[in-house]
């Protein structure tokens, strides 16, 4: 399937104008993991963000005395990766998949000039990010929460 028709298909992207699919488009790639393969490492650049298509990435921050400790788990249309949205920005987790996975990678440099050129592509992206964004800060406060309180609390 054609990369246009796969950001169209896409839920994070659904609604989205056909001029704006081709934009997304000419900064796509697609990328295939294996189980255990690491998408995102804590401190590389954060360039890209990425569009589950298939299979299921854990979110993981390092813990000097555990290791990897899981936050979130995105799986197939999902959605990793809001730190391109900042120029100059390292990520902060790691990013494994639990399975093969395909995804398709947007280029955060390309997006930012894209949405620099259009800003009303830029406040469609922007509204579609922004919830992904808190849900995941909203996930860290409870995951953070149940590590310190030692006990697992309801939402």
């Amino acid at each position: 399937m054609p990369l246009q028709n796969q950001l169209e298909t896409h839920p994070f992207l659904k609604g989205l104008s056909p001029q704006h699919l081709r934009a997304l488009a000419s900064c796509a790639s697609e990328m295939h993991v294996e189980k255990d393969q690491f998408v995102i490492k804590e401190g590389a650049p954060a360039d890209n963000s990425y569009l589950v298509l298939k299979g299921r990435v854990e979110l993981e921050v390092y813990v000097a005395s555990r290791g990897g400790v899981p936050v979130e788990a995105v799986e197939s249309g999902g959605v990793i990766g809001w730190s391109w949205l900042m120029s100059d920005n390292n990520w902060h987790f790691d990013a494994r998949a639990l399975e093969a996975t395909h995804l398709i990678a947007l280029d955060g440099k390309r997006m930012r000039a894209l949405c620099q050129e259009n800003p009303m592509l830029g406040y469609e992206l922007l509204k579609r990010y922004m919830p992904i964004i808190q849900h995941r800060l909203e996930s860290l406060r409870w995951h953070l929460l149940e590590q310190f309180a030692g006990t697992v609390i309801t939402r």
